[in-house]
C-alpha cells in the first residue's frame, strides 16, 4: 500500500525543519531534491525529520547523502530526526548512521 509523499517546512532563526511524510522513494525524492535545493542555500541548519516517514528506500538514503555532503562545505548544517524502525534500518544496514548527525528529537535551535 503507497503512502503519498508529503513534507511540512517550518524555519525559525536559520533553522529550517523538513518533516517528512509517507514513503522516501524514488517518486518522491524529486520533490525532496527541490527543497532541499531551496533551503540549502538560505538556512544555516537544516533538520530532516523522518519520524513520519513509514518507508525509505536507496534513492531517499542517497538524497540525504547528497545533501550531507554538500553540507560538508560549511555553507550549513544538516540534521536527521531517527524514524521509525524500518526507516532506521536502511541507514545502520548501510553503516551511514555514523556519517550523519542523526538525533532521536529535533533539536531546539
Amino acid at each position: 500500500m503507497d503512502v503519498p509523499f508529503s513534507l511540512e517546512r517550518s524555519e525559525r532563526d536559520g533553522l529550517t525543519v523538513l518533516a517528512l511524510h509517507g514513503e522516501l522513494d524514488l517518486s518522491a525524492s524529486p520533490e525532496l531534491i527541490t527543497v532541499l535545493d531551496a533551503v540549502s542555500g538560505e538556512a544555516r541548519r537544516v533538520v530532516l525529520d523522518l519520524r513520519g516517514l513509514a518507508f525509505m528506500d536507496s534513492t531517499g538514503l542517497a538524497v540525504i547523502l547528497r545533501y550531507h555532503e554538500r553540507a560538508k562545505d560549511g555553507r550549513f548544517d544538516l540534521v536527521v530526526v531517527r524514524g521509525p524502525e524500518a526507516v532506521d534500518r536502511v541507514f545502520r544496514v548501510t553503516q551511514t548512521d555514523s556519517l550523519l548527525e542523526m538525533l532521536d528529537v529535533p533539536p531546539n535551535n
